[in-house]
């Protein structure tokens, strides 16, 4: 039995990198691995993670940097103290900090340090977790190549797309009543926050355009205001009331139950400006909802042909146009969901991503 420590710096659970850890903790193979997680303070993901079975460890992980170090020696003193006690074999940070001294202290133990990276992030050599990695994990290959990791680690960096659970998506139920929409209407959906980054307002443009050639559409956005973006999303539904479409236009904040509000759409929509990866398209397709997205970031790797989905740039004036199409073609939709589901299924299943993990794992240790 090896024990893994895991280190993530946010306690929050519903956005993607948090809940690719969990996901990851949970399908560990616990024959082979005893998962810790390493907290400051009890928190949302500390809690789901202890109910799952894995380790909890009290402490701190702060910063140190080439000219600190020499001031941080009590903090490394205890880090080390603490791998050894509890005998940790792995250390998997699921993001790339800056100088982060759980990294030195493993290093300076001659543990192996995964580094998992969800977001932008450029590799920059002044910080120490891009020198002590012993393997760089990214969500997709586009996010490794703007990070400009093949360049500074070739041999180091490794793609691992996230996974959903195929199954409860292709399980879920429509709940068109619950959501107060119509039985028979087409209606195209999204989830996601409700941001400028997503493409929200390029959503609410298009739906308006759409609704002139298919008045009986319903458009759906499931999601929380964006951190910081409370303003974006007053001003959006401001502009839906004040044209007359809060019927046709509808935000109904976060859901839990996801795979049952995709099961509810007919067309998946979200023309995002930006994606590391997009765990989101994954999951419509898993559903066998047919998807239009843009074509940045990861989205190109999940939808690599328009037999699988239909990419175009985030603020291409075709959007209506290939809305509104698919929307009176079910055929066409029919074939392009029942394509990206089979691609959904042999790609990004958690028994691929969990074979994958262990793989690395077996590598390293």
């Amino acid at each position: 039995m090896q024990n893994v420590l895991f280190y993530y710096s946010s306690q929050q659970v519903h956005t993607g990198s948090p809940k690719v850890l969990a996901r990851l903790i949970e399908g560990l193979d616990r024959t082979l691995y005893v998962p810790y997680f390493i907290a400051g303070r009890p928190g949302d993901l500390s809690r789901r993670l202890a109910a799952n079975g894995t380790v909890i460890l009290e402490g701190e992980v702060g910063q140190v940097s080439a000219t600190t170090l020499l001031n941080n020696t009590a903090n490394l003193f205890r880090l080390t103290r603490l791998l050894k006690r509890n005998k940790i074999s792995l250390v998997h940070i699921n993001q790339l900090g800056w100088n982060l001294d759980l990294a030195v202290a493993a290093r300076l133990l001659s543990i192996p340090v995964v580094f998992h990276i969800h977001n932008h992030e450029q590799i920059n050599l002044r910080n120490l977790d891009c020198r002590l990695g012993s393997r760089y994990l990214f969500v997709s290959r586009a996010l490794a190549e703007q990070c400009d990791a093949y360049r500074f680690h070739p041999v180091k960096t490794q793609v691992l797309y996230n996974p959903i659970d195929i199954d409860r998506f292709r399980a879920g139920r429509p709940i068109r009543q619950e959501l107060n929409l119509p039985q028979n209407a087409p209606v195209v959906g999204t989830v996601a926050q409700i941001c400028h980054r997503k493409g929200i307002d390029i959503i609410v443009n298009c739906a308006q355009k759409v609704l002139s050639s298919v008045p009986e559409a319903v458009f759906v956005i499931a999601g929380p205001d964006g951190l910081g973006e409370e303003r974006f999303a007053q001003e959006l539904r401001a502009e839906i009331a004040g044209n007359g479409l809060s019927e046709k236009i509808r935000l109904v904040g976060p859901r839990d139950d996801i795979e049952d509000f995709m099961a509810s759409l007919d067309l998946f929509f979200l023309p995002t400006r930006a994606e590391p990866f997009g765990m989101v398209f994954v999951e419509a397709m898993a559903a066998g909802v047919p998807v239009v997205a843009s074509n940045v970031g990861g989205i190109p790797e999940i939808i690599p042909a328009e037999e699988f989905g239909i990419l175009l740039d985030s603020e291409s004036p075709r959007y209506p146009e290939v809305i509104a199409g698919l929307l009176v073609d079910a055929d066409r939709r029919r074939r392009m969901a029942a394509a990206a589901f089979e691609r959904a299924r042999d790609n990004f299943s958690h028994s691929i991503f969990n074979r994958k993990i262990g793989s690395l794992y077996r590598e390293l240790i």
